[in-house]
């Protein structure tokens, strides 16, 4: 208990201890089970915050018992309250090197599952969590090394041929571009590729409208880096937005606020200012309301960006 614990391991690497206190089963798996629904008792959706809380306390529970109980009795439990806390902690915006953020709760997901004897690495969820840090910092050396590990991360679950591969290619057209913007220019041709096999990939497959609308944003927002291929990145991003408006997630749909805040930047870059601040300060306010706090910060940055730019002419 000594000894200095890294800031990317969960609550301080509690889970690699022995635990006190006495555990609740019933409110373990009643917390889980909770989030899993994503309803409250109430049957309203539960917010990220209102997830996290419920995640809170299954951690809680998990963290009161012995290592080798917690690992081979409740293993299953373990592994689910790590995955959901990942997803909702990166909804939330709780990225870097921090000790309750999404890399600490997967590299707790992959120290377990390696205990377990389990190939199943989340080795692309690991990727999204470096490359939501590489976009954070402000040093571009360690920018390239996140956005590098990210890559990396990405092709190595690429090689396992996972059953869907786009969103593992989304993932390396990302790194592929930040890093063309960092110095390797070379990659650009390649980030457009995999993002336009992504689209294809689940355009061909029946995936589900949502997941079409995402793609075809992703795509659309690469594409407009082209200068003459602007207008067709435009009305490629507004198809992509009114997918997921129209989708079963609908407007309460994080890759709603993100393609929005995509398409705003579009616009603007466009010189289409009116526009670009009217989508942006409506995906702004329905991030808020729905606690989509990472969706909502930048999109408010946005607004007042291209406010301050609009005042300025």
């Amino acid at each position: 208990m000594g000894s200095r614990r890294s800031p990317a391991e969960l609550l301080g690497g509690v889970f690699r201890d022995d635990g006190v206190g006495t555990f609740g089963k019933a409110a373990l798996r009643k917390a889980i089970a909770r989030v899993e629904a994503g309803r409250g008792s109430d049957e309203k959706p539960l917010s990220q915050l209102a997830k996290l809380s419920y995640l809170w306390m299954a951690m809680r529970e998990l963290a009161r018992l012995p290592v080798a109980e917690r690992l081979h009795q409740y293993g299953d439990e373990l592994q689910r309250a790590l995955a959901l806390w990942n997803s909702s902690a990166a909804w939330y915006g709780l990225h870097g090197a921090h000790p309750m953020g999404c890399l600490a709760a997967l590299n707790e997901l992959t120290h377990a599952r390696t205990e377990l004897g389990s190939a199943d690495l989340p080795l692309g969820e690991r990727a999204s969590a470096y490359y939501s840090i590489g976009a954070k910092v402000r040093s571009k050396m360690t920018a390239r090394r996140f956005f590098r590990q990210s890559f990396a991360l990405s092709r190595a679950k690429l090689a396992q041929r996972p059953d869907d591969p786009s969103g593992l290619l989304q993932m390396t057209a990302s790194a592929h571009a930040r890093l063309a913007l960092l110095g390797e220019p070379w990659r650009y041709a390649l980030a457009l590729r995999d993002f336009r096999k992504s689209l294809d990939w689940r355009s061909s497959r029946g995936a589900p409208q949502e997941s079409v609308g995402e793609a075809m944003n992703a795509y659309a927002f690469a594409l407009f880096k082209l200068r003459w291929r602007r207008a067709e990145a435009l009305a490629l991003a507004a198809e992509g937005s009114a997918l997921i408006r129209d989708s079963a997630g609908g407007l309460a749909s994080g890759f709603y606020f993100r393609s929005e805040r995509k398409r705003a930047e579009m616009l603007g870059g466009a010189g289409r200012l009116d526009q670009a601040i009217a989508v942006a300060v409506a995906a702004r306010d329905l991030a808020a309301r729905a606690q989509a706090f990472d969706q909502a910060r930048p999109l408010g940055e946005l607004v007042a960006s291209l406010e301050a730019r609009k005042t300025g002419l």
